[in-house]
């Protein structure tokens, strides 16, 4: 997960910084997501690898539930924002620049922001079995 978040980091970052102004705040709300989630997913994993103590204590409780939740509503929702404002801000931008690659950059970045919102809910999912002592 954490490589999917740096890389739609690294495409907002790279691409979508010069046009802040047209994208407002969803520009603002992905990268917020982003940022957030990556962070708490590499300490989480960072956690995990080191020790298998902590492991078993967080997953036995609910942050890692209401965590996969929280990330995976912030993911959907930061991605649609993005996604109308591609559309409906940024398409007449595109049409008169010719060869930018903005445009499939920030379509990578928010396919890629609906692909981990349903990782997250998947994973939200699987430590609610694992909370509840289901297989």
């Amino acid at each position: 997960m954490w490589i999917l978040g740096s890389i739609c980091q690294s495409i907002m970052l790279l691409y979508g910084t010069k046009y802040i102004p047209t994208f407002g705040t969803s520009y603002e709300s992905f990268l917020t997501t982003v940022a957030g989630c990556l962070m708490t997913t590499t300490v989480i994993s960072t956690s995990y690898f080191l020790s298998k103590h902590t492991e078993v204590l967080v997953r036995s409780s609910l942050f890692e539930i209401i965590f996969g939740i929280f990330a995976s509503i912030c993911y959907l929702s930061s991605s649609s924002l993005l996604t109308i404002a591609v559309y409906t801000l940024l398409y007449p931008i595109i049409m008169t620049t010719p060869f930018t690659s903005l445009f499939s950059a920030v379509i990578l970045a928010y396919i890629l922001g609906f692909i981990l919102g349903v990782i997250y809910a998947i994973d939200a999912y699987w430590a609610f079995k694992y909370y509840k002592g289901f297989p």
